[in-house]
């Protein structure tokens, strides 16, 4: 083969190269925007489901004093429940239309947050935290999750 066309082939390979590295780098920075999205989504759920039931509901009628949710649960185990069953749904690889991701964050959100209950329940945490804060903590976990994921599509 001539040099010249060898040097072409090998630019052909090189600029393949380049372009498999960039989509790579591309899919695994969305991968961890989508991340940190996430996490953020259901500390604002976290924290707006605590300021609905503390602040709000006791203005409609009166209710106990909201414990709040263990630090260990508010910034690790919830959050990082959300994250590992929306892995396990795949939602961090696949790019779905924007109706059937909300299904499968509508599932994610029921799943993730029974887990956390029963590993509170084994914990025996589950007997100081109120229900209505954590049907609060449901819907808004899907809301913001829903939101987030809707904000990054359009990015």
């Amino acid at each position: 083969m001539h040099p010249s066309k060898q040097q072409a082939a090998s630019c052909r390979t090189m600029g393949a190269a380049r372009l498999a590295w960039r989509s790579q780098t591309r899919l695994l920075l969305v991968s961890v925007c989508l991340f940190a999205t996430d996490v953020l989504a259901v500390l604002a759920a976290i924290g707006m489901a605590y300021v609905l039931r503390a602040w709000l509901m006791p203005l409609l009628m009166p209710l106990p004093a909201l414990v709040p949710l263990p630090n260990m649960y508010t910034y690790l185990i919830v959050p990082l429940t959300f994250v590992v069953f929306l892995q396990f749904d795949r939602l961090y690889q696949r790019r779905l239309p924007l109706w059937q991701q909300m299904q499968r964050l509508f599932k994610v959100s029921i799943y993730a947050l029974v887990f956390v209950l029963c590993v509170m329940y084994f914990t025996e945490t589950v007997k100081q935290i109120s229900r209505p804060f954590m049907a609060f903590l449901w819907i808004f976990s899907f809301l913001f999750l829903a939101v987030s994921r809707y904000a990054m599509k359009q990015v």
